[in-house]
């Protein structure tokens, strides 16, 4: 008679979808393979399956939470600093920079069309062929990944 009771009750759990904790997170991801799979989230528990050949084993490991990001404001002394004047320029923009390698500079438009390039003589750039308005202009050392950029005012 109790099997009878009993019985109802565990058909009705069997037919309910269960499923673990949830929870709204802040941020995080699932990542799948063919061997493993692997869900984590900010400031919850995350869990880890592991298919062998043979068999399967979970993991599930404490809480992850954030490092905190500390900048600590040094600079990189092997940046090169570029400096550019007048700014508004008429007819020639000139530089001061510590380093004596050649510099290049490309003139771009403000809507992103190529004007001019070449190598910087003299420490200045020659720009009287430039109607008035704004542009941007990079600077790159020759042998080196160093850039910067400018928005100069041509009058």
């Amino acid at each position: 008679m109790k099997a009878i009771l009993y019985l109802p009750l565990i058909m009705i759990l069997m037919s309910l979808n269960l499923s673990g904790q949830y929870a709204i997170d802040a941020a995080g991801s699932y990542v799948k393979n063919g061997a493993y799979s692997a869900a984590y989230s900010v400031g919850e528990v995350s869990t880890l399956t592991i298919r062998g050949v043979q068999s399967t084993y979970a993991s599930t490991s404490g809480v992850i939470q954030p490092d905190p990001l500390s900048i600590t404001g040094t600079k990189n002394p092997g940046i090169t600093t570029i400096r550019i004047y007048p700014n508004p320029v008429n007819d020639f923009l000139r530089l001061e920079t510590d380093r004596t390698d050649l510099i290049q500079y490309v003139i771009y438009s403000m809507q992103g069309n190529l004007l001019a390039q070449g190598t910087v003589k003299g420490m200045s750039v020659q720009l009287d062929h430039l109607i008035p308005g704004i542009y941007l202009i990079k600077f790159s050392l020759v042998d080196a990944h160093e850039s910067q950029s400018f928005l100069i005012s041509k009058l």
